[in-house]
């Protein structure tokens, strides 16, 4: 019985300890949304960092096409990756800026893909 609690206690540990991101808040983001007649739903993050304080804004329009800004990519061969479309560190800029990026509309904020190989990876 103890070596059953040992190994469940270490497995709920490891299984966290190796989890990763994949909500804005885990990213150190505030999620809000706004719906637009023509666009639909269009989600968009503000850095948490000093939140309350007055600091300028800078604006990250994420780019074209449907990528959503994290992607987790999964290989059959059990490695993963993850990326991101943001090209730089917003966590660092939120000691200055309240950073906002703003997503596509109806592309969400993390998704993942599985890819046949390492090759797969961007």
């Amino acid at each position: 019985m103890k070596n059953t609690l040992i190994i469940f206690v270490f497995g709920v540990f490891a299984a966290n300890l190796f989890a990763q991101p994949t909500t804005p808040v885990e990213y150190g983001l505030k999620h809000y949304n706004i719906n637009s007649f023509s666009l639909g739903e269009i989600n968009f993050y503000v850095t948490i960092n000093q939140i309350e304080e007055t600091k300028p804004v800078l604006i990250l329009l994420d780019g074209s096409g449907h990528t959503p800004i994290y992607l987790l990519h999964k290989t059959d061969n059990g490695y993963s990756n993850i990326t991101s479309t943001i090209p730089f560190d917003y966590n660092e800029l939120s000691h200055n800026y309240h950073v906002v990026l703003i997503s596509k509309p109806g592309t969400p904020f993390f998704d993942s893909i599985q890819v046949n190989s390492s090759d797969g990876f961007i």
